[in-house]
């Protein structure tokens, strides 16, 4: 189900793009001047912050995914966003705003970092491919840590740094590429969802106050006799990926290979 602040995000994301678009069609005609150029930054901009705030809403909201990784993402894209804008129709007032634009870039990294990590959660691989996410997620750290400590100072980057950036940089589009051909051939599917081994909407119970049988609604309810209280909920034993465990004649799960002992 998609929740409400994804569609939000989803209709800010295409009014933006449209207006790039539309801007862009203007520029090829006429002459926009530096006003123009400022709208047409400030769209483009808008899409930017609007397209990874959206992966950060999927992240968040998806069972499998990352959920402080999808508050971190839009955080940071909504907070960027505001100094980008500040930055670029502010710096004639204002001046240099060199610390807001190392903010920004710094924002920008765990904006596109943040999301990136959390989407890659949702994958559904078989354990023995675990390392491609595993691997993915240590050099998204790396390189998210390595560029945000370069925003922040004036050291130099130098050939280790450099080195480092580009290695890990390699490692993420590899494990980006990588990881959702993994999932492809586990060929996992979210069973939670699908297999349902219990289907009852009541329960029959004896209420621990007055000794009664009754046949009670699952959720809260209260003993027709004395009015006591019930809250009922029944889950199903599972597996980590979502298979139910009941019946199994192993401990191995047939859907992902997990021993689950």
């Amino acid at each position: 189900m998609r929740a409400g602040y994804q569609r939000t995000f989803l209709t800010a994301t295409v009014v933006a793009l449209t207006a790039v678009a539309a801007m862009g069609i203007v520029a090829v005609f006429a002459d926009l001047g530096d006003t123009g150029m400022k709208i047409l930054a400030t769209a483009l901009m808008v899409a930017a912050a609007g397209i990874v705030s959206l992966a950060s809403a999927t992240a968040k909201s998806h069972r499998h995914g990352l959920t402080a990784n999808g508050h971190a993402g839009m955080w940071a894209a909504g907070l960027g966003l505001a100094g980008a804008l500040a930055l670029l129709w502010g710096e004639d007032a204002v001046g240099d705003w060199e610390w807001l634009a190392r903010t920004v870039a710094c924002l920008g990294v765990v904006a596109v970092a943040a999301p990136h990590s959390g989407l890659l959660a949702i994958a559904r691989l078989r354990p023995h491919m675990e390392w491609a996410r595993v691997t993915t997620w240590a050099a998204t750290g790396i390189l998210t840590g390595t560029l945000i400590l370069l925003f922040l100072t004036d050291m130099d980057a130098g050939v280790a740094a450099e080195k480092t950036i580009a290695v890990t940089a390699i490692v993420v589009a590899f494990g980006t590429i990588t990881i959702p051909i993994l999932h492809r051939v586990s060929g996992l599917s979210d069973m939670s969802g699908a297999v349902v081994t219990v289907s009852a909407k009541s329960i029959s119970l004896g209420c621990p106050r007055c000794g009664k049988q009754h046949e009670l609604p699952l959720g809260d309810s209260e003993c027709p006799s004395c009015g006591l209280l019930f809250k009922v909920e029944i889950s199903e034993n599972r597996c980590q990926c979502g298979y139910p465990k009941y019946g199994l004649p192993t401990t191995v799960c047939p859907e992902c290979g997990r021993d689950s002992t």
